[in-house]
């Protein structure tokens, strides 16, 4: 059976001196003291204690070596950042017209983000939490200034609970009531406001984690975290 393929793993820190010497055993019970160095595809480089390196599949050790090989690969792939790919896409609903009101064509819409979670590693990824917060500028309708108005925040979140290797997990954000008005011809606002207002979807800022270990984050604009606090 190979373990180190399909055992689940809870990410814990990284804590100093993680990788060091460790007492491995093999299935024909002979040890040898080394520590993991990196992976090489489905096999692992390991150096000995005598500073002597060499490449070996995880299988030829015990059930427990396997598993403590199988965590220091997790956490690895973690700390480098290669393991998760994030992207999300602003998208509204169609939009569709409001004759409640006379002398300005509104249109009402729902906006929201489509998200996509991928998996680039080679290890199978489980109990993971996505969470989001995504942002809404509600344009004052009849104002003078295009950035008079207000940000709205619309939070959530989608758990994964398993996600294979090489694979991706798309899913959407909860939607937001927005809305468009336009003054029909021959009509002005009392106070000289500009014609027309349109709410505006702002950006997003997710975040996947595992447990409560925080695996990786994005944001679209990229400015948005050093602009909002999580």
């Amino acid at each position: 059976m190979r373990i180190y393929t399909v055992i689940t793993i809870v990410l814990l820190s990284i804590l100093p001196g993680f990788a060091e010497y460790y007492e491995f055993t093999d299935a024909q019970g002979r040890t040898i003291t080394a520590k993991p160095i990196r992976m090489v595809g489905t096999q692992v480089e390991i150096e000995r204690d005598d500073g002597s390196k060499f490449t070996v599949s995880p299988t030829i050790f015990v059930t427990k070596d396997q598993e403590y090989l199988a965590k220091w690969a997790k956490e690895q792939l973690f700390v480098s950042g290669d393991v998760l790919k994030i992207t999300a896409k602003s998208s509204t609903t169609r939009k569709q017209k409001d004759d409640s009101s006379r002398g300005v064509e509104i249109k009402r819409f729902k906006g929201f983000y489509k998200v996509k979670v991928v998996n680039e590693s080679d290890m199978d990824l489980t109990d993971l939490d996505v969470k989001y917060r995504y942002y809404v500028f509600k344009n004052d309708i009849a104002a003078d200034k295009r950035s008079s108005g207000q940000t709205i925040k619309v939070t959530g979140q989608s758990k994964i609970s398993t996600l294979p290797k090489r694979s991706d997990f798309e899913f959407e954000t909860k939607h937001s009531e927005m809305m468009e008005t336009d003054l029909e011809s021959g009509y002005r606002w009392a106070g000289g406001g500009k014609p027309k207002s349109e709410d505006e979807l702002e950006g997003i800022w997710v975040r996947v984690y595992q447990g409560k270990n925080l695996i990786t984050e994005f944001a679209n604009p990229s400015s948005l975290p050093k602009k909002e606090k999580w």
